[in-house]
């Protein structure tokens, strides 16, 4: 009887407890769409978000915020941002504007957003407000238009589905932040849908922890990034033939070239021209490997092995 009063205890302060979205031990990942022409179109590729380490600025203190592409957060990683969170209120710094500008984004106009206490030390501004939602929604100019359950890990966590400008839908889940197909990212949502931003459409895959277990699935999660369901993906075979030092690729036209692993991650990409195209086996690890063309016609995969 004590156990399970105990368990009851736990569940309803589980239940009534909030999720921190400034935290360490999480991993934001996002597709990132990255236009080549108006032939191949585009690809996408994995970018990650994640806070580690504290510093103080003006006093104040912050969770260091990081942008990266790599399988892992370098240990030499210069952060994006930094950000802190007092009662559901989420305040981020100005993210560092040459980053920014190797993703084809412009965040100058930031004055949509609410200034932080430490705005004009830090530069600071309120990105989310979980504690006042609604009165945070209104200065954006949107609404509410519904709030329901969510979870992350398991955890129940409120989901507010916006709209923006009476033209745009997106969520602000707690612990997760925004999450929409092009609704941006984790220290800068919404800023993809203003006039006068160049930004290339973003939007969160998922959260993980450090050992990339599923937290939570976003809007752009599906199957492939589980991995294995890349070995379906596309239509006709694309023929690959392996030799001790190469994969040999037959490309039928001029396209975008892919390697992922089976975890999904993607090892190696590049703009390869009809014909043969060669990828040194010495740059892949050991593994079963799926190799995919995307062209003007569609996408074809192989998959091969690297022993």
């Amino acid at each position: 009887m004590l156990a399970l009063l105990l368990v009851g205890i736990a569940a309803q302060a589980q239940e009534a407890g909030y999720q921190p979205l400034v935290r360490e031990g999480v991993v934001w990942h996002y597709n990132y769409f990255v236009f080549v022409d108006l032939v191949v179109g585009g690809y996408s590729k994995e970018m990650k978000v994640q806070f580690k380490g504290d510093t103080l600025i003006s006093g104040v203190s912050y969770k260091k915020c990081f942008l990266y592409e790599t399988e892992t957060l370098p240990d030499d990683e210069l952060p994006i941002c930094c950000a802190r969170e007092d009662n559901g209120k989420v305040m981020f710094t100005q993210p560092r504007h040459e980053v920014l500008d190797t993703l084809g984004s412009s965040f100058s106009n930031w004055d949509i957003f609410i200034p932080g206490e430490s705005y004009e030390e830090n530069g600071e501004i309120i990105v989310y407000d979980f504690g006042d939602m609604s009165s945070f929604i209104d200065s954006l100019h949107g609404e509410i238009v519904s709030t329901t359950d969510a979870s992350v890990n398991g955890m129940p966590v409120k989901k507010y589905n916006i709209s923006v400008y009476g033209a745009y839908e997106c969520d602000f889940v707690e612990g997760v932040g925004v999450d929409g197909e092009h609704a941006g990212l984790l220290f800068a949502p919404l800023v993809m849908l203003m006039p006068g931003f160049s930004s290339e459409p973003m939007g969160l895959i998922k959260l993980t922890d450090l050992d990339g277990n599923v937290l939570y699935k976003g809007a752009c999660y599906d199957d492939s990034h589980d991995g294995l369901a890349r070995v379906e993906a596309g239509g006709e075979r694309l023929r690959v033939h392996r030799n001790a030092a190469t994969v040999l690729v037959d490309v039928p036209a001029d396209g975008l070239l892919s390697v992922f692993d089976m975890a999904g991650h993607m090892v190696a990409s590049r703009l390869v021209a009809q014909g043969t195209a060669e990828i040194p086996s010495a740059q892949l690890a050991a593994g079963v490997y799926i190799v995919q063309l995307s062209t003007a016609t569609g996408t074809q995969t192989a998959k091969v092995v690297v022993q």
